[in-house]
């Protein structure tokens, strides 16, 4: 496998060097826009050929012509310049009214179409029209509403022990400090009771061992000093896995998968220390037999989960969340992996794992992150659960818990026994795991890339990394077992429906690590019990994110 990703890599970066630079207009197309610009660059053309420089004299004449200019040969260097001044000047003119002049121009195209009779034509110039419409409209909207993006980092301030804060401010004293910052935070899943013990013996750092597959089947017996809330979350990853029955993810990535997957992406997307960028993948898609080729070696690392060494090096790129506020445990680190590992992770996991587990039913109600909710509902419920405590006049207790930094925080082991349970090849699981702990950490900040890294095979990290396709499926589900936890541990709020009287019982409202634990709302409770059980509800969630890693 190795030597087959070596060589595509070697074809896919020297093809590169043979392409054509197309830079994108700077103007919405017409034909009365560009036959201006084009006439400016045969004018452009012509006078490069009086100062001697080398061009191709035939391609030069006959561009020269197409686009209006008489006997282009005959015209003395003055007569150049005037005239590209003036066509400059006439371009400038007409670039200005670029928007309206491309409206005008699809407007007569659609209107040909429908004359001709030609109505699939005719609805594709419409969508055209409406799409470039909302598209200007969302981007003068994105403009003024939307700050301006964060760039990377060339100052970092990290508070020492002693509560003093030093600045960085230097390319070497920023990598080591940032370096240092994620191989403490990459390493602090390695705490989590399911990496300590008997318990690590059992499973491994992947959780590949027949006692894995125990747990899945719910006949493992737990060592005596294991953890109480890890072995909750076990027992729900069991049940889970016989919830699920006998189907699975499919990991065979066809040819059309892979097209359809490349064809869609921007083109501008940063990824891939390799070199190997959004470009190239985007080019193969528009062929159908390299597609084949490169669908074929995704499906093959997926059955075999051996996965090519590039795909262990990623580049950290260290963003503020706040704007100016460069204290380093506060930076969000976004790890820009390989595109073809991360398009690997988005179709097994965020899809088709995804997609298995609605089909059975097993997202709960308590996520609004889960496809077709938003943050909007989620305040929503929250807003009407406050209003069901002041109609009914019944004490309600919301805790506010939100997991920092979850996606670096969780233990690969069990990430793994989540992923099995809802019913991913094991294969696949280790072709995505395996890289992230073995993961080489190098450094964009303001002052460039690094030449050297952190982590590697040696140290072994664990966590998902923000920036992994595969990251928020599974946190998602992580986050469903830790609420079924919750729910067989009697927390959370019963509320009844006034019409149909069906009851709803809830934990509260996650949104990725966002959550909001709910407590009372019973006729019985009054506000001492009602902050007793608040307390114990915070305390179980926070026992659960110990158990998968994410303290």
């Amino acid at each position: 496998m190795e030597k087959l990703d070596n060589l595509v890599e070697e074809i896919m970066l020297q093809a590169e060097g043979q392409c054509r630079i197309i830079y994108p207009a700077h103007y919405e197309f017409s034909p009365a826009v560009k036959g201006w610009l084009d006439k400016c660059h045969a004018l452009q053309w012509l006078l490069r050929y009086h100062q001697g420089k080398k061009v191709n004299g035939g391609n030069m004449r006959r561009f020269a012509m197409r686009n209006g200019i008489k006997h282009p040969m005959r015209l003395s260097v003055t007569d150049l310049v005037e005239m590209y001044h003036n066509c400059k000047e006439q371009a400038r003119h007409y670039m200005a009214q670029s928007p309206w002049l491309r409206k005008t121009f699809l407007n007569d195209k659609m209107n040909v179409a429908i004359d001709q009779g030609n109505s699939d034509e005719a609805n594709r110039i419409k969508g055209m029209l409406k799409a470039e419409a909302q598209r200007k409209t969302w981007q003068d909207i994105q403009r003024v509403t939307k700050p301006r993006g964060m760039l990377s980092v060339t100052r970092v301030e990290v508070e020492r022990q002693d509560g003093v804060v030093t600045e960085y401010v230097n390319k070497e004293e920023i990598e080591k400090a940032v370096m240092e910052e994620l191989t403490s935070r990459f390493g602090r899943a390695g705490s989590a009771p399911i990496c300590q013990g008997v318990l690590y013996d059992l499973l491994g750092t992947y959780a590949d061992t027949d006692a894995a597959v125990q747990i899945l089947e719910g006949t493992f017996t737990p060592p005596t000093d294991a953890d109480g809330p890890t072995l909750i979350i076990l027992e729900e990853i069991a049940r889970i896995w016989q919830l699920m029955g006998d189907g699975e993810v499919n990991i065979v990535i066809t040819q059309e998968d892979y097209q359809y997957y490349w064809r869609k992406v921007k083109e501008s997307t940063s990824s891939s220390l390799s070199g190997l960028h959004f470009g190239h993948y985007k080019a193969i898609g528009w062929d159908d037999e390299l597609s084949n080729i490169l669908a074929r070696k995704l499906s093959l690392i997926s059955a075999t989960g051996s996965a090519p060494q590039r795909w262990a090096r990623g580049l950290s790129v260290m963003l503020e969340k706040i704007a100016g506020v460069a204290l380093l445990t506060k930076l969000r680190a976004i790890l820009l992996l390989e595109a073809d590992f991360n398009q690997h992770n988005k179709l097994i996991f965020q899809h088709r794992m995804l997609a298995l587990a609605r089909e059975n039913g097993l997202i709960p109600e308590e996520i609004f992150s889960e496809k077709g909710k938003t943050a909007e509902d989620a305040i929503l419920q929250q807003v009407l659960m406050y209003d069901i405590a002041r109609i009914t006049k019944r004490p309600l207790l919301v805790a506010q818990v939100d997991a920092s930094q979850c996606y670096d925080r969780v233990a690969h082991a069990m990430a793994a026994l989540t992923l099995r349970a809802y019913k991913v090849h094991n294969s696949s699981v280790l072709g995505m795991l395996r890289p992230l702990h073995c993961m080489e950490f190098y450094l964009r900040t303001g002052f460039g890339q690094s030449t050297s890294f952190c982590g590697g095979a040696a140290e072994g990290k664990h966590g998902l990394a923000q920036g992994n396709g595969a990251a928020p499926a599974t946190w998602q589900q992580i986050s469903s077992l830790m609420i079924h936890a919750q729910h067989r541990q009697g927390h959370g709020v019963k509320i009844c429906t006034p019409i149909s009287k069906r009851g709803v019982n809830q934990v509260g409202i996650v949104y990725v690590d966002d959550t909001n634990l709910c407590e009372g709302l019973e006729e019985k409770d009054d506000i001492d019990a009602v902050v007793a059980k608040g307390q114990g509800a915070t305390n179980s969630w926070g026992n659960n994110l110990i158990a998968v890693g994410a303290p």
